[in-house]
């Protein structure tokens, strides 16, 4: 699936009601949303609840909200709707089942204050899919042939041999694919690393 070059395209795009765009807002969050969850010890009913309620506290914001990557990251406004609907969940569960009011690891990480805990998770979470979406956004820089070489070669590990035989390819132009993805993906890395440089998108090699 193809997204908007950057988030504040995408929030443009959600405040002048674009239903598609709200598609993709879905696609590119929801799962981050529910690992989560997951992590601070929501079921997976609660889970598809968070992810519900969520979705719809931006939707009923969408229309006024306006987002400055120069002010602040949307990663820290988004943090903070997911962190607060997750205590909403939990206040209700204490409410109707109270067997989980004494539970006090539900409501904050173990040894740590809940918006610390939180943070560390979503911060994990974040970067996992930003990495995805670096892959994204190479295999839409180099033609076809080009990233499959990469994929089979480089990220599989499969034998250089064997790719060639696939692919109809030479060696050397596995080669030469090879080190052009693996330089345009730190090149893009770079780019996304820029806007949030807690990621730390270049802490392992790729």
């Amino acid at each position: 699936m193809r997204y908007p070059t950057t988030v504040k395209t995408l929030i443009d795009k959600l405040r002048d009601g674009d239903s598609v765009s709200w598609g993709e807002f879905y696609e590119r969050y929801h799962q981050i949303i529910r690992d989560v969850g997951a992590v601070k010890g929501l079921s997976g009913d609660e889970c598809s609840d968070l992810v519900q309620e969520v979705m719809l506290r931006f939707f009923r914001n969408s229309s006024t909200f306006r987002f400055d990557p120069n002010i602040a990251k949307f990663r820290t406004y988004f943090s903070r709707i997911v962190s607060g609907k997750i205590v909403d969940i939990l206040r209700r569960r204490m409410v109707t089942k109270p067997e989980f009011a004494a539970d006090e690891e539900l409501c904050r990480g173990v040894e740590e204050p809940p918006d610390v805990a939180l943070d560390r998770i979503l911060l994990d979470r974040w970067r996992r899919f930003m990495l995805e979406q670096a892959r994204e956004i190479l295999r839409s820089r180099v033609d076809a042939g080009t990233y499959q070489a990469f994929e089979l070669y480089a990220e599989q590990g499969r034998e250089l041999r064997r790719v060639a035989e696939a692919l109809e390819m030479t060696p050397n132009r596995i080669y030469v694919a090879k080190s052009r993805c693996l330089k345009t993906l730190r090149q893009i890395l770079l780019e996304l690393n820029e806007s949030d440089p807690e990621l730390e998108l270049l802490r392992d090699e790729v």
